[in-house]
């Protein structure tokens, strides 16, 4: 009778900080160094630890272009599961949840969206 062995995967820490050109708001280019990371520790197998230990201020735009970008990859769930997010100011915790979530809606039926989106600017046109 063969087991297969289960391996406890490694968990890694990425200091945001440490990505970002300036730590009083990262920028999208920011957020892009961010996914890669992220990314690179997944496809080895490992977990991740975010620190965000030395930001002042986080965009919801840095969030969804380096977290929920994941989503192309990997589900909410084993997002939720593999990364672990620490020293983040709670405003910045809800903000992250509402991006996650509404990440994971727009893959689920992005014609809803672009639809919506049409709509508006016909309204706005129409000023």
């Amino acid at each position: 009778m063969s087991h297969a062995t289960i391996q406890n995967p490694v968990t890694t820490t990425i200091r945001v900080v440490d990505l970002v050109e300036y730590a009083g708001c990262p920028t999208d280019a920011d957020a892009e160094k961010l996914f890669l990371a992220i990314q690179e520790q997944f496809h080895h197998g490992n977990n991740v630890i975010l620190s965000f230990d030395g930001l002042d201020f986080i965009l919801p735009t840095f969030l969804k272009f380096s977290i929920c970008r994941l989503l192309l990859e990997y589900s909410e769930e084993e997002i939720r599961s593999r990364v672990q997010v620490t020293n983040m100011k709670e405003s910045d915790r809800v903000e992250l949840d509402y991006v996650l979530k509404r990440a994971v809606a727009y893959y689920e039926n992005p014609e809803k969206f672009h639809e919506a989106f049409e709509k508006s600017l016909r309204v706005f046109k129409d000023f």
